[in-house]
């Protein structure tokens, strides 16, 4: 039985488990004579070979017999290490990795299992100091830089993981793995030009890799090459015909026009035993569009109801927090108060904030606003929150308002600068920016106390086809845990309009504005006229023909946002009437009031 080493090594001592004295006099080391070296690098070898063969208690004891002979001996805390690792025990494997490396600094595959222990701890921080200090050490090992961007990417250090990735591939070219993690930089990065190309050399280095293939497909459709992105789903599907995004992407952006293989391929993946719950998620919103394609409107709410239904499984949600939310929200951001605070200053003029429901048509009204030449879309980020998160962050891990609205006027300042100067150095110098994300709605009082001079516009839409759209989609993350159950949507719709209707009451006229999306797509000249004046804009005629644009677009709406506006989704929930009544009942008067 393996306990010797958590005794002596682990238990209760300091510097991740090697007792210290630390009154006791530093004494010179003495020289190895050659015969303990030779006997070191046998029993150093022999406790390799038998981790490597599973037989931990012989690499265990190996390690006591080096240690014996040289307390400080990297390659025994290696294996020590590499043992207590393959046990399961995480924290104490980083306890004598790093112990070891104190000992023996500049130890490779020491400094390697530091940083790479670290990681699987999610503690990236530590990381990103080791895989620094192993890149400086080891500066032609491919794996350390490999590392050291997948470090920065899961810091959302974008700007540090694109040199590391890059150096990566410039030594090892070869190498598809490498150019798809540079791929995966860039993107995050904002560098979508340099991102295709890397997806590109990584399928063309790895053409059987269904990942970079993926992501390249994606990519793509965001540019509006649909065609070849098409291509490489259906090629996804012939190297891995159960691969659910493919089938999903395919009858999710493009029309489904007849019950083809493609079609059934999807309802007997769906139907498999061996299928995974997020792939048949995938499937199930997949074919639900599909169904409502070919118009079998039943078929198709079946399908939504199933993905909606297994997605809410794997989440916890209650309405009621939110709820209170919304009643903090209203008592603390009030007329009185959002007027004192932004008296006199106008930070932030030039940012316009497209807020609202998802599947409310803020990326339709994004790409309008963005046609415009002084306009730079900065898309769907988190810039905004983490801002005034520096102002509001408390132990709870949540906003904390109070916090954030009895900061100095001075505080709030330099965080406006701090925003506007990130925003500049990301997506480059223009006198007005839009920002789309959705999650803003809950950061609209934060949005006028830090930036006055901002431009906020709400999307709205008729409540039943905005909460049937959601629905009808499977959204990445967590962020919309409301919209999969009709109840819990409509409840949660409710709350929202609570919270819309405050802003409408206190926000002046000149920061704030309404527009919805039948008025738009009825009048869209019109409409889109008031909506440029508003955003202090002079007009142009090309945020009429914004479906031209040749930029990415990175939303559900990306296929129908390169289209001229058209009537097509409204009065959609129609087709569902009978199905939607559970949301129609959670609705109430949000449904007359429409």
């Amino acid at each position: 039985m393996i306990c010797i080493l958590f005794v002596k090594y682990l238990c209760g001592c300091k510097n991740g488990g090697v007792k210290v004295d630390d009154n006791a006099e530093v004494k010179k080391k003495p020289k190895l004579s050659n015969n303990k070296k030779r006997k070191i690098e046998r029993l150093a070898n022999d406790a390799k070979l038998a981790f490597n063969n599973g037989d931990l208690v012989l690499a265990e004891a190996c390690c006591q017999k080096i240690l014996q002979i040289d307390a400080d001996n990297g390659d025994a805390y290696l294996v020590m290490g590499s043992i207590v690792e393959r046990m399961g025990d995480l924290q104490r494997a980083k306890s004598l990795f790093e112990y070891g490396l104190q000992k023996k600094t500049g130890h490779r595959m020491l400094l390697a299992k530091c940083g790479e222990i670290n990681c699987k701890l999610q503690q990236f921080v530590n990381a990103e100091q080791f895989w620094n200090h192993y890149t400086t050490l080891y500066p032609g090992d491919v794996a350390g830089w490999h590392s050291l961007s997948g470090t920065m990417i899961a810091l959302q250090r974008w700007e540090s993981a694109i040199p590391a990735a890059k150096e990566a591939v410039r030594l090892a070219p070869k190498r598809a793995e490498l150019h798809k993690n540079l791929g995966v930089a860039l993107y995050m990065g904002n560098h979508e030009d340099e991102a295709e190309e890397a997806y590109g050399n990584a399928v063309m280095l790895a053409p059987q890799c269904v990942d970079s293939r993926c992501d390249l497909a994606k990519i793509l459709m965001e540019r509006g090459e649909m065609d070849e992105a098409r291509e490489h789903f259906h090629k996804l599907i012939e190297l891995d015909p159960k691969h659910a995004i493919a089938y999903h992407s395919l009858m999710r952006f493009w029309q489904v026009k007849e019950y083809d293989d493609l079609i059934k391929g999807a309802e007997a993946l769906c139907e498999s035993a061996e299928l995974s719950s997020e792939a048949r998620i995938m499937l199930s919103f997949g074919l639900g569009k599909a169904w409502e394609d070919l118009k079998d409107y039943d078929k198709s709410f079946g399908y939504y109801e199933l993905g909606n239904k297994l997605y809410r499984e794997g989440i916890s949600y209650d309405v009621e927090d939110d709820r209170r939310d919304v009643e903090e929200i209203k008592q603390l951001f009030t007329r009185e108060m959002l007027d004192e605070r932004c008296s006199g200053r106008n930070d932030g003029a030039g940012l316009i904030f497209i807020v609202g429901m998802p599947r409310s048509g803020s990326t339709l009204l994004d790409r309008i606003i963005s046609a415009h030449p002084k306009v730079i879309d900065t898309g769907e980020h988190d810039f905004f929150r983490k801002a005034a998160g520096v102002l509001s962050s408390d132990n709870s891990g949540r906003m904390n308002l109070i916090k954030l609205i009895e900061q100095s006027d001075e505080a709030i300042t330099a965080a406006a600068k701090s925003h506007i100067e990130n925003i500049r150095r990301n997506f480059g110098a223009a006198e007005y920016y839009t920002d789309k994300a959705l999650p803003n709605i809950w950061l609209i009082g934060a949005i006028r106390l830090i930036l006055p001079g901002a431009k906020i516009i709400h999307c709205s839409r008729n409540p039943l086809d905005n909460c049937l759209s959601i629905f009808a989609h499977n959204f990445e993350g967590t962020l919309f845990k409301y919209g999969y159950d009709l109840r819990e949507l409509g409840a949660y719709y409710r709350v929202y309009l609570d919270m819309i209707n405050h802003w409408q009451k206190v926000l002046p006229s000149d920061a704030y504005y309404n527009i919805s999306y039948e008025a738009l797509v009825a009048d869209p000249e019109e409409q889109t006229r008031r909506i440029i004046a508003f955003s202090g804009l002079e007009w142009d005629d090309n945020c009429l023909s914004f479906y031209k644009q040749n930029s990415r677009v990175r939303s559900a709406s990306l296929a129908q946002v390169r289209q001229p506006i058209n009537k097509a989704s409204v009065e959609r929930w129609k087709r569902f009437e009978q199905q939607l009544q559970p949301l129609v009942d959670a609705l109430g008067e949000a449904v007359e009031h429409s």
